[in-house]
């Protein structure tokens, strides 16, 4: 049996609603930034602030690698960061390995789900520019790679993560 992975962009919920699957499905749940932090002793941020996103990149995909090969055949549910579909490695093995679902929401749903969380803490969304336009831009530059990776797309906008794991959990039973 193939992991479910989650993805979409930065605010999307695919902590919140991973956690609810493995909860309601009795899956394991592991998010890939706690899992990067594990390997590499490192925070995310300080990740960013000694390696750039470059390094960032690198941390990411060796923990997809060992995460895909420690959980073969272990009913689990992936959150992933926001940013993992911009490697094509991450992308082939997400498609490979992976049941992948992909969590869409509207720019304003992610920029309210942001709020809540303290977006100034996400390395690529510090800075002195609008959270709002980099939110957005982010959004259409990584849209495209999130649809090639995914089996199923939900709309989260105006959805609890009770309902939206509902629809993922629907969706295992018929397709998995």
């Amino acid at each position: 049996m193939k992991g479910i992975a989650l993805v979409g962009p930065a605010g999307v919920g695919k902590t919140s609603v991973g956690k609810v699957v493995s909860h309601m499905l009795g899956y394991l749940f592991i998010d890939l930034d706690q899992e990067i932090v594990h390997d590499t002793g490192l925070t995310i941020a300080e990740i960013f602030a000694t390696g750039g996103e470059t390094q960032f990149r690198k941390s990411e995909y060796n923990s997809l690698v060992r995460v895909t090969h420690w959980t073969a055949g272990t009913p689990c549910i992936l959150a992933t960061g926001g940013g993992l579909v911009v490697s094509p490695e991450c992308r082939h093995l997400l498609r490979e390995q992976w049941t992948v679902v992909f969590l869409q929401g509207s720019v304003d749903t992610l920029l309210t789900h942001l709020d809540v969380e303290g977006s100034r803490t996400r390395p690529l969304l510090s800075g002195e520019e609008d959270v709002a336009i980099k939110v957005s831009q982010m959004w259409e530059q990584r849209r495209s790679l999130y649809e090639q990776v995914a089996a199923y797309t939900i709309h989260v906008d105006h959805r609890t993560p009770e309902d939206i794991a509902k629809e993922i959990i629907a969706y295992v039973d018929t397709h998995l």
